[in-house]
């Protein structure tokens, strides 16, 4: 069992962000998926790709599964793909997978994909950011 990933459900699950306790620090809240389910991001997750930064995103899926998107990014140009999306069981076994380079546009400057792409490019200290 992937530790992080039962750790990112389980606040995905339980849902006080009030309550997170230090060691929960590098995730941070980008907003909530259609369902009004909150979406996370791993700060720790975000390091350098060929587009200019990758990072992973988290959101509950069905049966208390967990979903994680991973995004390329891009502060200058203010793009961002998803490149892969991977679905866990509550207990962190991978279900499924799936590799894509699916550029996203017309997204909402406050949706979670869009406000992801800012913390990742404050983490690096992303000129304009």
């Amino acid at each position: 069992m992937n530790i992080k990933l039962f750790a990112v459900a389980a606040m995905l699950g339980a849902f006080g962000f009030a309550s997170l306790s230090k060691a929960d620090s590098d995730y941070v809240s980008v907003g909530n998926d259609a369902g009004g389910n909150p979406v996370m991001m791993d700060i720790s997750s975000v390091e350098s790709s060929n587009r200019g930064l990758k990072y992973l995103l988290f959101e509950k899926s069905d049966n208390d599964g967990l979903l994680q998107f991973t995004v390329d990014g891009n502060c200058a140009e203010q793009r961002f793909w998803v490149t892969k999306v991977e679905k866990f069981d509550s207990r962190g076994n991978k279900l499924a997978d799936s590799r894509s380079d699916k550029e996203l546009f017309n997204v909402s400057i406050n949706s979670p994909a869009n406000r992801g792409l800012i913390q990742a490019c404050r983490t690096i200290g992303a000129k304009g950011y």
